[in-house]
């Protein structure tokens, strides 16, 4: 029981008791431990904590609001002509009149 290891053992021992004496008469008096002040002068007081946790679930919210709206978004369709080649070959004496329309005087916007 000489080795260092004991002695340090009882030291801390030591320390513990002495330790919690001193924190049950400072209980005792109506006074807060110095760790327990220490901690409640360092935490977030709760109502700043409720305000960003609100805001944070206000976020979430709207976050899984915005993903069931993109994941249920779908293309518009798009209509494909089977053959398109069949528009070049019609013949040019199967117009009917009034099917021609005159685009000579249209105006493309080119911005």
């Amino acid at each position: 029981f000489n080795t260092s290891a004991w002695k340090a053992t009882a030291v801390i021992v030591g320390a513990s008791i002495v330790w919690y004496n001193v924190d049950q008469s400072i209980r005792n008096a109506g006074n807060k431990n110095v760790i327990t002040k220490w901690i409640e002068g360092v935490m977030t007081p709760s109502d700043e904590n409720d305000k960003m946790n609100q805001v944070f679930a206000d976020n979430a919210q709207k976050l899984a609001e915005y993903r069931l709206v993109y994941q249920e978004a779908q293309r518009a369709p798009i209509h494909r002509m089977r053959y398109p080649e069949s528009l070049e070959r019609s013949s040019a004496r199967a117009l009917t009149t009034g099917g021609n329309v005159d685009v000579s005087d249209v105006k493309v916007n080119t911005y």
